[in-house]
């Protein structure tokens, strides 16, 4: 039987190293090496991608959030990282 799609590894990343320097500190936190490639990616992605419609007044804290986990990705530890996340 083949393996679920969310049990594989992330392949073509966005920013390899970036993504695995991400993925070492949430193994160092106690994940699963496979959840933490995926968590690494999903971070990562978020912070990529466009904000949200109207964020200042659907999301207000949105901007302070993100640049919190954006300081994480840096220096946070994976226990922060997730619990910001």
């Amino acid at each position: 039987m083949a393996e679920p799609w969310y049990n594989r590894a992330m392949v073509d990343s966005l920013d390899t190293s970036a993504e695995l320097a991400l993925a070492r500190r949430l193994v160092q936190a106690d994940h699963d090496p496979a959840e933490a490639d995926r968590l690494a990616r999903l971070i990562l992605l978020f912070l990529i991608l466009p904000n949200p419609p109207d964020v200042a007044s659907l999301f207000p804290r949105f901007e302070a959030l993100r640049s919190r986990l954006e300081a994480l990705t840096l220096d946070g530890s994976g226990e922060e990282l997730e619990e910001e996340f």
